[in-house]
């Protein structure tokens, strides 16, 4: 994700495919952080990163 503009609903998509590609709880609990975080922001699905 070293690049910009992205659109925060994509963002969230990727991370939870990722999630189901990976056992590691770090990874599940940081992501999970961040849609958590995004969901509750006042941020739209259009927004970018």
């Amino acid at each position: 994700m070293n690049s910009k503009d992205w659109l925060l609903k994509d963002v969230a998509e990727a991370l939870n495919l990722l999630k189901d590609k990976t056992d590691n709880e770090l990874f599940h609990l940081i992501a999970d952080n961040w849609i958590y975080g995004w969901e509750h922001s006042d941020c739209g699905e259009e927004e970018k990163y």
